[in-house]
C-alpha cells in the first residue's frame, strides 16, 4: 500500500513538471516571395517565310500586287505587362531616362529580337500586352539613353518624338528615285495647331491561350510571328504606286493602324 503511495505521488510531480514547461511558438511567418523571368522572341516574317534583308529581287508581294524587297525594318516596344486571370498586372520596370523598359527591336541585330524582362513575381499569366512607340512623357524628360538614344537615328524632334516603326525598302509600282518606298511611323499626340501631327501609338494584345506559369527555376519564352506584308494589308490596304514615302505623323495613321494586326503568338516554351 505504501509503495502505491509513493507511485502515485512521484506521477503526480511529473504531471506537474510537465504541465510547467513552455508551450512551443508557432510561427506564422510569410514564405518568401519568389520571382522568374519571362522571355519574348520577335521573329519578323513576311508571309509564311523568314523575313529576309536587302535581296537583289523583289521576293515579296503585298496584298495589293505590289513587289517589294525591304532594306530596313526597326521597331520600338514599350510599356510591357503581363496580366493574370483575375485581372492583376506585371509591368516591365520602365526608367524616365530610357535606359529600362523601351526596346528597339532591329532585323539586322539578332540579338535585338530577344526581349528579357526580370523579376517578374511568381504567378500564372494568360495574357501579354504592349505600345508599340514611346510615349510622349519620355520627349519630357529630355536626353534620353540605352534604346532610346537618339544616335539610334529613331528620333523626329520634341513635338513629333521618335520614329516607332522605321520601315525602308523597295517595289517596282513606286514611282520614287530607285522605286523606293520608305514608311516612318511615329507620333504620340494630336494637335489642332499642327494638322501634321496624330496620335500613332498602338496597343498590342496577345492571348498566351492557357496559364503560363512563372516562377523560380521557371522561366517561358514566347515566340512571336510579326509578318510585316499586315503592316500594308488591313484594315487599310496600301498601294505603292499611289504614296510610297510617308514621313509624317498625320501621313502614316493608315500604317499605324495595321500595325497591331501583324503580331500573333507562334508557340511558349516552358
Amino acid at each position: 500500500m505504501k509503495s502505491l503511495h509513493i507511485f502515485f505521488l512521484f506521477a503526480a510531480f511529473a504531471l506537474a513538471a510537465v504541465s510547467c514547461e513552455k508551450e512551443p511558438e508557432i510561427t506564422t511567418e510569410e514564405p518568401t516571395d519568389q520571382f522568374g523571368t519571362f522571355e519574348i522572341e520577335f521573329d519578323n516574317r513576311a508571309g509564311n517565310a523568314n523575313l529576309q534583308l536587302g535581296t537583289a529581287e523583289f521576293i515579296y508581294t503585298n496584298a495589293n500586287g505590289d513587289d517589294l524587297k525591304v532594306n530596313e525594318l526597326k521597331y520600338y516596344i514599350s510599356a510591357i505587362e503581363l496580366v493574370q486571370a483575375d485581372g492583376t498586372v506585371h509591368q516591365d520596370e520602365m526608367s524616365t531616362d530610357g535606359s529600362k523598359g523601351f526596346y528597339l527591336i532591329d532585323e539586322a541585330d539578332i540579338e535585338t529580337s530577344l526581349v528579357k524582362l526580370e523579376n517578374v513575381p511568381e504567378a500564372k499569366y494568360e495574357e501579354l500586352r504592349f505600345t508599340v512607340g514611346v510615349d510622349g512623357t519620355q520627349v519630357e524628360e529630355g536626353a534620353q539613353t540605352g534604346a532610346l538614344d537618339v544616335t539610334n537615328n529613331m528620333f523626329w524632334n520634341w513635338n513629333a518624338g521618335w520614329i516607332f516603326v522605321r520601315f525602308e525598302g523597295a517595289s517596282t509600282s513606286s514611282t520614287e528615285v530607285d522605286q523606293e518606298v520608305t514608311y516612318h511611323i511615329g507620333g504620340y499626340q494630336d494637335s489642332a495647331e499642327n494638322p501634321m501631327l496624330a496620335d500613332n501609338l498602338m496597343t498590342v494584345s496577345i492571348p498566351l491561350g492557357y496559364e503560363v506559369q512563372v516562377a523560380d527555376g521557371r522561366n517561358p519564352h514566347a515566340h512571336l510571328y510579326i509578318d510585316i506584308l499586315k503592316l500594308f494589308a488591313g484594315p487599310n490596304m496600301i498601294d505603292f504606286s499611289e504614296n510610297s514615302i510617308r514621313h509624317s505623323p498625320v501621313s502614316c495613321q493608315e500604317l499605324a493602324e495595321n500595325f497591331p494586326g501583324a503580331f500573333s503568338l507562334d508557340h511558349i516554351h516552358e
